[in-house]
């Protein structure tokens, strides 16, 4: 599970490992980017490195750098966020952890305020359940609830689009240019399923830049503890540094906290427009039609 929400997360990544020269790849008779080789091992993730369009499966350990003979591979810097924005076929699995990975990260933070042991509590007498069975009814709805209002939201974006589809198609049975009935051809193999699916991919910012709000306060209110905590790393009574005992303060107020979480949360949901609209143009083959969904 970690190396999923890692891989859904790393198609955000500002670096990839892709090959040069794609021709080189279909001539090589070896594969020693899979199967490896005497210097190197073979890709861990089992997929083959000169044909990657997306982060998902590549752990960027560095392995087919060292095994290609022909030098093929190499390490590109790139936009925050590329692998949203092209049109790479979706998978069923990836949408449905990308919508519970926001769900958990929403969840997360939930629990950490009051406001969820009132309502855990209210749950436990109301129905006069235990205090565990009624975190887990929580805990399932709240993460059920923005799956089922994302679904709600994307199928009125559906009918919207259907609606649209049907004044392209009877635009195309009147007019007889081949940009029309090839507009009409691509709306027509919409169907909410791919709506629901790519959609769900547009989420990722938002989860992504709100896990990093959530630990942001750990790494700014808490890290500075790893300071006295270097002295004496096993707890006996070391003290290599000169630190042991040693109080310091947080790096920044809990003010100043709080506005670079928002930010951060903000930046996310700026991403997540950018990449429904991605998704939409992908979908839609009129640029107008697919600002409209």
């Amino acid at each position: 599970l970690v190396g999923r929400v890692s891989g859904l997360y790393a198609l955000f990544s500002g670096i990839e490992f892709r090959c040069r020269d794609k021709s080189v790849c279909k001539q090589c008779r070896t594969k020693e980017c899979t199967a490896g080789s005497a210097t190197a091992y073979g890709c861990p993730t089992f997929v083959y490195p000169g044909g990657l369009k997306t982060n998902t499966y590549c752990i960027q350990c560095g392995e087919c750098l060292q095994a290609c003979p022909e030098q093929n591979m190499t390490v590109n810097l790139r936009p925050w966020g590329a692998d949203l924005a092209i049109s790479s076929k979706p998978r069923t699995d990836e949408a449905y952890l990308a919508l519970l990975m926001l769900s958990i990260t929403a969840f997360h933070g939930l629990t950490m305020t009051p406001v969820w042991n009132e309502m855990a509590v209210r749950l436990s007498e109301t129905f006069a359940i235990g205090r565990l069975i009624g975190f887990s009814l929580g805990m399932a709805a709240i993460m059920f609830a923005p799956i089922l209002v994302f679904a709600v939201l994307v199928y009125v974006s559906y009918i919207l689009g259907s609606g649209h589809k049907s004044r392209t198609e009877n635009s195309a049975r009147t007019e007889s240019s081949a940009r029309t009935e090839s507009f009409a051809r691509t709306e027509r193999s919409s169907r909410y399923r791919d709506y629901f699916i790519r959609y769900a991919y547009a989420l990722l910012p938002i989860a992504l830049f709100y896990h990093l709000a959530h630990n942001l306060e750990h790494l700014l209110m808490e890290g500075p503890k790893l300071i006295p905590l270097a002295s004496d790393p096993f707890g006996w009574g070391w003290n290599l540094f000169g630190t042991l005992g040693l109080t310091v303060p947080p790096l920044v107020s809990l003010d100043v906290l709080w506005i670079l979480q928002i930010l951060l949360v903000l930046v996310g949901h700026v991403y997540s427009l950018w990449a429904a609209n991605r998704v939409s143009v992908n979908i839609f083959a009129d640029r107008k039609a697919a600002f409209r969904r």
